[in-house]
């Protein structure tokens, strides 16, 4: 090798060793957070028209999910499950293991009622654990023609992947599916 080679390539390393030292260094997660800001959570599509839940025809999707719910000898209604809306400790910074979360069932009614009871919706993580639900507020609520209802469910939730699942007349009848960030 000549002199003048091994001058080039002493040079060309001196130069790439200065271009790696003089980039910026990585960012912390804070600071990618703040540039870029915090991934959203994506909402369920709208369906174009509700998918039709019954005993015998049960139903699964994203939370806030819409179904045509068919109650036999009750009523017929649309109900959907909302949330979660995630109750933080006071004064918590995430990451937090556990947090309180709230579930909200809306059900509207075209013809008879439906009546939600808190011990017709079950929840379980993603490592099949079955999370109790408590009510906020009444425990039982019931749609009619004239007015909607809303139950609002709590549970204790880990980060995680979730499902609600709602039984009525000794069957499943949907069940919704969401996502519990914590971090």
């Amino acid at each position: 090798m000549s002199i003048r080679t091994l001058i080039g390539v002493l040079l060309t390393a001196g130069q790439l060793a200065l271009v790696g030292c003089a980039s910026t260094p990585a960012a912390d997660t804070a600071s990618v957070v703040d540039r870029l800001g915090a991934v959203p959570i994506p909402t369920a599509p709208a369906l174009s028209t509700p998918l039709p839940a019954a005993p015998g025809h049960p139903q699964i999707a994203t939370i806030g999910t819409t179904f045509a719910a068919t109650l036999p000898g009750t009523g017929h209604g649309m109900v959907t499950a909302l949330g979660p809306q995630i109750d933080l400790p006071p004064g918590a910074r995430r990451p937090i293991e556990q947090a309180h979360a709230t579930i909200t069932i809306r059900a509207t009614t075209t013809r008879g009622s439906i009546a939600l009871h808190t011990s017709d919706f079950t929840a379980r993580d993603d490592r099949g654990m079955n999370i109790p639900l408590v009510p906020v507020g009444p425990s039982t609520v019931s749609a009619d023609p004239s007015r909607s209802a809303e139950l609002a469910l709590i549970g204790t939730f880990h980060t995680s992947a979730a499902q609600i699942t709602w039984h009525s007349h000794n069957a499943v009848i949907a069940i919704w599916t969401f996502n519990i960030e914590l971090d």
